[in-house]
């Protein structure tokens, strides 16, 4: 699957070469310069990380964590997407 921007945050990370897009719940990385997906990870409730307008983030922390908010919860985690290859 090649990206797609359909409305869900991103958070851009050049420094690993990577686009984080959220959308129903699910946080896929895709590649900056060839727009291929590099995997998918279930982050939330498809209900609440939906709303591009209620969510915020994702952003990068740390050496392999994204965070993001949903106006009322700030959740923070850790995946190899985020990772340095």
């Amino acid at each position: 699957m090649a990206f797609e921007p359909r409305g869900g945050p991103i958070c851009v990370a050049p420094e690993l070469g990577r686009i984080f897009v959220m959308l129903d719940g699910m946080l896929t990385a895709f590649d900056l310069n060839t727009q291929q997906s590099l995997g998918s990870v279930l982050v939330g409730d498809p209900n609440v990380s939906g709303d591009p307008f209620v969510v915020r983030g994702p952003v990068r922390w740390g050496v392999d964590g994204l965070a993001y908010t949903d106006g009322s919860s700030v959740y923070v985690f850790r995946t190899t997407l985020a990772s340095p290859q």
